[in-house]
């Protein structure tokens, strides 16, 4: 019989915890037979599975970011570094037939791969013979592209340069420039056009969006529908908080969604977005991939040369602290929503980026510089001007549709004398700085800002002022101001062309829809 004065000893069951999987200590996470080898975030693998995961992430990242139907043709975009050479010998290995597998269809019916050559401008061309060769053994077609053709027309025809009439340190916002015809080779104009910025980081950027366009045109020409890059989940991480202290981060989706479908036609993946830069550099050590590295702008420098330097370092850190650093970063970026989606976003002509509406207008307001913009923001947006008369013009130059007259150049033959030409490029100045984004016009506030520097170190070591004991006339002196010696001189700032007919083209967009706005019947009118 129970009583319940008597204590009766009954053993407590111990609650089994619940893992995700069964550890066995000293053996790997995964077959819980073979000794591990490599620790990933906190998991153990030995080394088959470890390089089974990691394939099996790698073709996942394809079939979950390609919608496109099957039989495309994919360009692969390498760089030669660790991450570039794993994305080629992944892509070799998922377009390789199963012979066990009678049935398994090829995802993509080609695949091509695609160098860009910095050898203008960071040397070493040298380096693209071996990445040749690694694409001849895994059986791709290869090209090579040299950066400086992004200064000629996807035909290779000379369109010219779009150069700077003059820039005013005073006057930041806007970057008066022109469209001409030049003699410098296209390798010199991508020469000036990096080497005319003063920071590194400015210098990385500016490499960055060229490449980036140059591969774009490259698949395009081909018939590509999709671009695999080799950005890694690490590469991804420090992407996000770099770019966002650039200002893109209005354009954050376009480079962390998997779908963001901002590129017309084509679609961008991203194999290695789940893989680990170390898991990328162990992956390539046991299956004896070689790297192709090319020094960089700041190779060899401290972490502070630079935003992405510096944001790698701080990145890198943290994720051996917190191992799940880089995951929870880009996970959470690829769910920012913008409204780069919203029907009137258009690109930006410089890096094909989204614009955000209005910024322009927000750095009038926000930045010290120009108090004419400040105090009448609206009369630059887009590119439209206020005549006098209440009318609009889509020009602010001297021809047929301009009452403001600001200088005369004489334009090339090859480009069209009317600035209201849709079809080439004004060779009359422009203002680009309105139809550029954000993060493109504090690129080109760099070159505004190593201008002025410049000016004040020649300034610094011009001539004494006129006194009476050295009687000096002021045109002498502005002379040796304005002409300072060689090494002291900064390289010419020039841009692609294309860059001026997409800004022409907007203008005359903008001025037409402007004029025929009233009689457009919006959606949900009768």
């Amino acid at each position: 019989m129970c009583s319940i004065d008597q204590d009766v000893d009954m053993p407590v069951p111990k609650s089994k915890i619940t893992t995700r999987r069964d550890l066995l200590q000293g053996r790997c996470h995964k077959c819980k037979e073979a000794p591990p080898v490599v620790d990933m975030k906190r998991v153990q693998y030995c080394r088959p599975c470890f390089i089974e995961s990691v394939l099996y992430r790698f073709k996942l990242a394809v079939m979950r970011g390609s919608k496109e139907p099957d039989g495309a043709k994919v360009c692969i975009a390498v760089s030669g570094g660790p991450s570039s050479s794993l994305l080629l010998e992944g892509m070799k290995r998922f377009h390789a037939i199963d012979p066990t597998n009678p049935r398994k269809r090829r995802k993509f019916s080609e695949m091509i791969v695609c160098y860009i050559d910095t050898a203008a401008v960071l040397g070493h061309s040298e380096k693209a013979v071996e990445i040749d060769q690694a694409a001849k053994e895994a059986g791709f077609e290869f090209f090579r592209v040299p950066l400086e053709s992004v200064f000629l027309n996807p035909d290779g025809s000379d369109p010219g340069v779009l150069v700077p009439q003059g820039i005013n340190a005073q006057e930041i916002i806007q970057l008066q420039m022109i469209q001409q015809s030049t003699s410098v080779t296209p390798a010199e104009r991508l020469q000036q056009c990096v080497h005319a910025l003063g920071k590194a980081t400015a210098k990385e950027e500016m490499l960055e969006l060229l490449t980036w366009k140059v591969i774009i045109r490259l698949a395009k020409r081909e018939g590509c529908a999709v671009v695999a890059r080799g950005d890694n989940s690490t590469r991804m991480a420090v992407n996000v908080i770099a770019q966002t202290s650039r200002g893109r981060g209005f354009g954050m989706p376009v480079e962390m969604s998997e779908h963001a479908g901002w590129y017309k036609g084509i679609t961008i993946v991203r194999p290695l977005r789940d893989i680990l830069a170390k898991e990328v550099a162990v992956f390539n050590r046991f299956e004896q991939i070689h790297a192709v590295l090319t020094p960089e702008f700041t190779t060899g420098m401290p972490a502070k040369a630079s935003i992405d330097r510096l944001t790698e370092a701080f990145v890198v850190g943290l994720q051996n602290e917190f191992p799940m650093t880089v995951n929870t970063v880009v996970r959470t970026a690829a769910k920012v929503v913008t409204g780069y989606t919203d029907e009137d976003t258009t690109p930006c002509p410089l890096c094909d980026g989204p614009i955000q509406k209005s910024s322009s207008d927000w750095r009038a307001r926000h930045t010290v510089s120009n108090l004419a913009a400040v105090k009448n923001p609206a009369s630059t947006t887009g590119g439209v001007k206020q005549k006098e008369d209440g009318k609009s013009s889509p020009c602010s130059n001297d021809c047929a549709c301009s009452e403001n007259v600001t200088s005369v150049t004489v334009p090339p033959p090859s480009i069209s004398t009317s600035c209201c030409s849709s079809t080439r490029a004004s060779a009359k100045p422009m203002d680009i700085s309105p139809h550029i984004c954000y993060a493109c016009q504090n690129l080109c506030r760099d070159v505004v800002d190593t201008a002025a520097a410049a000016a004040v170190t020649r300034r610094k070591t011009a001539a004494p002022l006129p006194t009476s004991q050295n009687p000096a006339s002021a045109t002498s002196i502005a002379a040796s101001i304005a002409a300072p010696p060689p090494e002291q001189q900064q390289p010419a700032f020039v841009l692609p062309a294309y860059v001026a007919e997409a800004v022409v083209s907007r203008k005359g967009r903008d001025w037409m829809k402007k004029e025929i706005g009233e009689f457009l019947i919006e959606d949900g009118e009768d």
